[in-house]
């Protein structure tokens, strides 16, 4: 596999970064970094205890990833669900502490820290 169309993906960190728009697909099938995004790095810091596992993973974005193509820094602590159509812009914390799973509503947008 050329190196154009090979991402690492060691942690679901990683692939919440592949699985958003931080990447785009080309016409002849490679994986790019979207060329539309606001920085050139992105952190992002998922809870393990929630989102280490695939089956976990897929079901806290159960219906895709939030765009992070305007994000530099997207952290979740906590057990936190994610509907569709939500965005990350800028630095975004997402602090969740009770028991019970947080939903973050379709279509919401991301611009600061929440402490749920």
């Amino acid at each position: 596999v050329p190196r154009t169309r090979f991402f690492p993906v060691k942690k679901s960190n990683d692939l919440l970064v592949v699985r958003s728009d931080r990447l785009a697909l080309s016409e002849s099938g490679d994986l790019t970094i979207n060329p539309n995004n606001a920085t050139d790095d992105i952190k992002v810091d998922l809870d393990s205890r929630f989102y280490k596992k695939i089956d976990q993973f897929n079901q806290r974005f159960p219906e895709g990833a939030p765009s992070l193509s305007e994000c530099s820094l997207f952290r979740v602590t906590g057990d936190v669900r994610f509907e569709k159509g939500v965005v990350a812009k800028g630095e975004v914390v997402i602090d969740h502490q009770e028991k019970v799973q947080a939903v973050i509503k379709k279509g919401t947008i991301l611009d600061r820290n929440l402490f749920l």
